[in-house]
């Protein structure tokens, strides 16, 4: 259809059209090229697994079972719990009472009753720690929760997040 609307032209009109066209390629040229060049790369990231970057991350770790998500967490926001904390937090809130139950006790409300709120925040943040671990039922320490489309998958003693996260997309890959 190109060709037979071409061959209508005027010798004229047909010049006019092969500079317009040179123009035309000569602006348009290094667009084509820059756009390719963005969709490549667009379809080799996805070839990459780049879009299977999970929902949300879990980290759980320990004193004794220390987990780096310093890495992990520069690329996706990560929740993480130190399950001692709640014995660290207890431990310092019991310091100094009484070997005598009942002055325990009373220093003990007082000290509950004066509590600041970032103690207060300390103490969510601990025992929420710990509850979210009972409700994915982790076994052991360090575990690293991955969710992605709706479903949970843990894996233990990894100490290394990104580690973890690379060992989660090359199952993911397989399966």
């Amino acid at each position: 259809m190109k060709h037979l609307l071409y061959r209508f032209l005027t010798r004229k009109q047909r010049e006019q059209k092969g500079q317009w066209c040179l123009h035309f390629m000569i602006i348009t040229g290094p667009l084509l090229i820059y756009s390719l060049l963005f969709w490549s790369a667009m379809a080799h990231a996805q070839s990459m697994n780049v879009s299977s970057l999970p929902d949300q991350i879990w980290v759980f770790y320990n004193q004794k079972n220390p987990v780096d998500y310093t890495q992990l967490q520069q690329a996706h926001p990560v929740h993480h719990y130190d399950l001692d904390q709640v014995d660290i937090i207890e431990q310092q809130f019991s310091m100094g009472l009484s070997a005598s139950p009942e002055q325990a006790r009373e220093r003990a409300l007082e000290r509950i009753r004066n509590l600041r709120p970032t103690q207060i925040e300390q103490l969510k943040q601990a025992y929420t720690g710990i509850v979210t671990a009972w409700q994915m039922q982790i076994k052991r320490l360090p575990a690293i929760v991955f969710d992605y489309d709706g479903r949970q998958y843990v894996i233990y003693g990894q100490r290394d997040g990104q580690r973890a996260l690379q060992e989660f997309q090359k199952w993911q890959k397989n399966h």
